[in-house]
């Protein structure tokens, strides 16, 4: 797939597809937080509030830049998770009906930090008190699976979660799981019913991977 030009999308930080026919793009959007492309690439929708809570007062370019996404799907089903890097919130959302996408459920807990620059390239600077959110995000048929930080960088090389957040497909909160240690990526592995954590040994900068069982 190649996407089109639209003036109605600004700039895309990611994708990710729900079907064949239909992706989602999370980036800078005219009027709206997504857009929906379709199999050949063209914007075809907008869709999505920000967080709720957040400065009405932003412009477009604003939002996009403080509440930068990291998405997962459901195909099966045609849902999105939608969640925050910075700050603590995500959203779930229903688009099995392409014109008419439905917001399924929300938890915002807290909105990142920042202040506003006045540049057209750099619109917002964060500040240094602003909570990393969601690190990775992951999708299996059952659950949605997050790697999550929810606290303030006091070194900025300490990039990392350690949390496990699960939540099923309808949005309900399934299992919090405390980590030992921070770790940067997670996988999935839902026939072994596994998640995989990487982390990176800050004295020898070696690469571990460690396992968890997704559900008991």
């Amino acid at each position: 797939m190649k996407m089109q030009e639209d003036s109605s999308l600004f700039a895309v930080f990611q994708v990710a597809p729900v079907r064949e026919d239909l992706f989602v793009a999370a980036g800078i959007v005219r009027g709206h937080r997504f857009a929906l492309m379709d199999g050949q690439g063209r914007v075809v929708g907008g869709f999505g509030e920000y967080p709720e809570g957040h400065d009405s007062q932003n412009s477009d370019m604003e939002n996009g830049f403080v509440y930068q996404s990291l998405l997962a799907t459901q195909g099966e089903r045609s849902l999105l998770a939608a969640a925050t890097a910075m700050g603590e919130s995500i959203q779930f959302y229903d688009l099995s009906d392409r014109d008419n996408p439905v917001l399924v459920r929300e938890f915002t807990f807290g909105h990142p930090l920042y202040n506003r620059t006045g540049d057209q390239e750099q619109p917002i600077v964060f500040d240094a008190k602003n909570p990393d959110g969601f690190i990775d995000l992951k999708a299996t048929p059952d659950y949605c699976v997050g790697l999550f930080s929810g606290e303030a960088r006091t070194d900025l090389r300490a990039y990392g979660g350690d949390k496990i957040l699960i939540f099923d497909w309808d949005g309900n909160p399934v299992k919090l799981i405390t980590l030992g240690q921070s770790y940067t990526n997670l996988a999935v592995d839902a026939e072994r019913n596994r998640i995989l954590l990487l982390s990176v040994q800050p004295e020898t900068g070696e690469f571990v991977v460690s396992g968890l069982p997704l559900s008991e």
